[in-house]
């Protein structure tokens, strides 16, 4: 998978998520700018091997505060 260039959110892995098959067997790759924890914990879950640009670690609340706003609407 490879994600946008900005802060992937939790709800954005679930997002994409429903769109591939799960393959316990497929290796898996996520790519991205900077995700957050929750969306870091569900990658694992997942078994991804998680890849980004930026190490800053945020939680979705955090992002959310520092945008001024609600995080379903980012």
């Amino acid at each position: 998978m490879i994600f946008p260039d900005r802060v992937i959110l939790e709800k954005d892995v679930k997002k994409m998520l429903k769109r591939i098959e799960q393959d316990s067997d497929t290796k898996k790759i996520a790519i991205g700018y900077s995700f957050t924890n929750e969306a870091l914990d569900l990658l694992k879950d997942y078994s991804f091997n998680v890849f980004t640009i930026s190490n800053f670690v945020w939680s979705d609340e955090d992002y959310k505060e520092v945008k001024g706003g609600d995080s379903n609407n980012l």
